[in-house]
């Protein structure tokens, strides 16, 4: 595309987004939730569009935008000859504002927080833009590491690139990006090249990157802000300096209110990204406007004329939309600040360059009729069907019938026996091998650390499919997420130990969390979380705390926790061919014990998700456990206690969230008495949210119930101590020492997890 008319393309672009959200102003009281506008901003994201576009990139580049780029992004996608996904990118965004059913958010959401996959357009799946950027670079970094990307030739490679303010560039998801980008993009010697040799394409040897980000990002700096100034909020920082601590990474600043000059330095950033060297583009421009278009105090004379000059069709109409008063800012400065906004300094770019000022102007003008009439279609689109709503508040994907036989009966199989974390890498290494989407990261992976399970198994693997992270949890996560959206089937840990995940808590919450109730949005990965008592205890707080009644708390990522190596890989099958996120509980204290190994068919099978387990029949008392350590206790003492003549039915969760009710309701009514077993605290954990559920409603198990006495049996109300008889005393079970015989009949002793609590309990009910 000749510059001149790449030119034009982005005035059209820059036309189009302001006469976009200035019919959203005139129609503020149509609009529900808070009103995001970046009005007179339009030139930072037009540029970078102009770029994509000048390269035919548009399409194929993931882009994550914020309030003020998502629709400049969105309609400049729009210039393209014929749409990518059919459908009219202005219109999606005004039943998404208008909470329509017919909008992609269902009529759930508003705001801008919409997306078009089908074009790489992100979502805008949470408030908090800097928590979109880890998202971006996942996506990005899942299509770079396919052979088709790079085999394509340097000039059509598609890269990412991310929009978010000055205020979120201070957040330390947006540090643990860039450190993750750092290591992404680190040129490494000829000594680790040499290293992995058989994993290297050209590509990589040519670039010396093991991995690759091809990405940058661009932070909008307001010369103003609305509450709090630059120095408070990052001490006047030169924000493109920060690009240096970030190893390869480029640093540059530019007027953002300048279309042409953000297009070149957008330009120069993608042919870099295109060769693993990201740029970090710091866009100055002027906020002329708030950043809740409520908080602007505007003339109400001026807006009442420019809806009755829309409405007869004078489209010519000037709005003054300098008429108006913005907390904090000097009138005059910010009447001076409209005198030079982009749309018009472009123009006069253009007028310079050949084009006559009525066929400008005439962009404008025919921009505004045709949002107009959009929004009064939009307008007139379907309701949210409160009825229908309620036939479907699902937070998860259905679960579907899995692809492979369940439950393989070990007698018409070959087998062979497994400890719990053997199963781990076992089915580990079998997804590696045999589905390419499947990437597993995390700290420490491939060199292994203090749990070093996969140390070996990185060996057999480049660092495409398997790699070692920075200590970014947050951006770990995200990272996943925006992996999966790009169609791979990522499997992340979070540090080696669960109780970190709380690193990581903001971006579970407001990334993943919420958007397939919302948006229909499916994140396909496994977040593997190793939990519970470190070998004999003594990791404390941060290394042995449980994390279930967190996650269950955010309602969007399903839980899972295999009580043995059997379970574990067929659960964690079906966790990788699921739509949704799913948390793998696995318990530490599993991993060398005999307790928790099983036989393992040689074919393939699956425990689907969702359906619990009964591991031992009995009439008398139910218990509902989940959880390796608390599963093996209670069928120890169910063992123990049918010597007594006492039958103990032993439930296995297996999926803690969300619950099998059907399942666990049907032993109840048969025993008349149960408990919930589980390691986390008894006032926290899931169990007393089983019990809600079982004890009301239509389907309530208390008519059934011969005890008042309901237990949740878990570990004390504490902070966790490290000092090992603490441990053990705050444990809702016990490791005890028992004899036994080996196969050839020799007396030994072994390890057995037993639970003075749960008997006691139990026998305490049946009196």
């Amino acid at each position: 595309m000749e510059h001149k008319e790449l030119s034009f393309v982005m005035h059209r672009i820059m036309a189009r987004t302001r006469a976009l959200v200035e019919v959203l102003i005139l129609h503020r009281s149509d609009l529900f939730g808070a009103f995001l506008t970046g009005l007179g901003q339009e030139a930072v994201s037009a540029g970078v569009m102009g770029a994509l576009l000048d390269i035919n990139l548009a399409y194929a580049s993931p882009k994550s935008g914020d309030h003020r780029s998502q629709w400049a992004l969105a309609l400049g996608l729009d210039e393209l000859a014929g749409r990518n996904c059919g459908r009219n990118h202005a219109f999606e965004i005004m039943k998404n504002h208008l909470s329509k059913g017919t909008a992609s958010n269902r009529g759930r959401d508003s705001n801008i927080h919409w997306g078009c996959l089908d074009c790489s357009l992100l979502p805008f799946l949470c408030s908090d833009m800097g928590r979109l950027y880890p998202v971006l670079v996942g996506m990005a970094e899942e299509i770079a590491r396919r052979a088709h990307w790079r085999s394509l030739p340097l000039h059509e490679r598609p890269i990412g690139v991310a929009f978010f303010g000055e205020g979120a560039d201070q957040q330390g998801v947006i540090h643990e990006t860039n450190t993750w980008i750092a290591a992404s993009n680190c040129v490494r010697s000829d000594k680790e090249i040499e290293q992995y040799a058989t994993f290297y394409d050209p590509l990589l040897r040519s670039t010396h990157v093991a991995r690759g980000s091809p990405c940058f990002h661009l932070v909008i700096a307001n010369q103003h802000s609305i509450f709090t100034d630059p120095a408070d909020e990052h001490g006047n920082s030169d924000l493109a300096s920060r690009a240096k601590g970030y190893g390869n990474m480029i640093g540059t600043n530019v007027d953002g209110d300048d279309v042409e000059a953000v297009y070149a330095k957008a330009r120069d950033a993608v042919v870099h990204a295109q060769q693993f060297i990201s740029t970090r583009i710091v866009a100055k421009t002027f906020r002329r406007t708030g950043h809740n278009e409520d908080m602007i105090q505007r003339d109400p004379f001026v807006l009442e004329e420019a809806r009755v000059a829309f409405r007869k069709g004078n489209w010519k109409y000037e709005i003054d939309w300098s008429a108006g008063k913005i907390e904090n800012v000097d009138p005059e400065v910010f009447k001076e600040a409209w005198k030079r906004c982009p749309l018009r300094v472009h123009r006069e770019t253009l007028i310079r360059a050949g084009y006559a000022a009525e066929e400008l102007n005439q962009i404008l003008y025919a921009a505004r009729e045709e949002m107009w009439e959009l929004f009064q279609r939009a307008k007139c689109e379907p309701e949210v069907n409160l009825e229908e709503h309620r036939k479907d508040y699902a937070v998860l994907p259905p679960f579907p019938e899995w692809s492979m036989p369940h439950e393989k009966p070990l007698t018409v199989s070959k087998t062979k026996r497994l400890g719990y974390y053997e199963a781990y890498i076992e089915i580990l290494k079998e997804l590696l091998g045999s589905d390419p989407r499947v990437s597993v990261y995390g700290q420490d992976m491939r060199t292994g650390g203090v749990l070093a399970p996969t140390r070996k198994l990185a060996e057999s693997f480049g660092p495409l499919r398997m790699f070692n992270t920075p200590i970014t949890e947050e951006s770990a996560h995200s990272n996943a997420a925006g992996r999966s959206l790009a169609g791979g089937r990522p499997i992340v840990e979070v540090q080696q130990f669960a109780p970190f995940f709380s690193d990581a808590f903001s971006s579970m919450l407001t990334v993943v969390a919420n958007n397939y109730y919302q948006k229909r949005v499916k994140f396909s990965f496994v977040n593997v979380f190793h939990c519970g008592v470190v070998r004999s205890g003594g990791s404390g707080e941060y290394h042995e705390m449980m994390p279930e009644g967190f996650i269950q708390y955010m309602q969007g990522i399903v839980i899972a926790a295999p009580s043995n190596a059997y379970d574990l890989i067929g659960l964690v099958r079906s966790a990788h061919e699921y739509d949704g996120p799913v948390a793998m509980l696995l318990q530490i204290a599993a991993s060398n014990e005999q307790e928790f190994a099983s036989e393992i068919p040689e074919e393939p099978y699956c425990i689907p998700l969702g359906k619990a387990q009964v591991k031992r029949e009995g009439t008398d008392f139910t218990v509902i456990a989940y959880g390796a350590a608390c599963v093996v206790s209670a069928l120890n003492e169910a063992e123990a206690l049918a010597k007594e003549g006492v039958g103990v039915e032993v439930i296995d969760m297996r999926t803690v969230w969300p619950f099998d009710v059907e399942t666990f309701r049907s032993s109840i009514k048969k025993t008349g008495r149960f408990c919930v077993f589980q390691e986390d605290r008894a006032s926290r954990g899931v169990g007393n949210i089983l019990v809600s559920q079982l004890v009301r409603g239509k389907e309530s198990v208390l008519p059934s119930i011969q005890t008042q006495n309901i237990e949740v049996i878990g570990a004390r109300d504490m902070p966790i101590p490290s000092r090992k008889a603490l441990v053990w005393d705050r444990l809702p079970y016990e490791l005890i020492d028992v004899e036994a015989r080996d196969a050839k009949g020799r007396v030994i002793r072994k390890s057995m997890h037993r639970s003075s609590k749960l008997v006691n309990l139990i026998r305490e009910s049946l009196r």
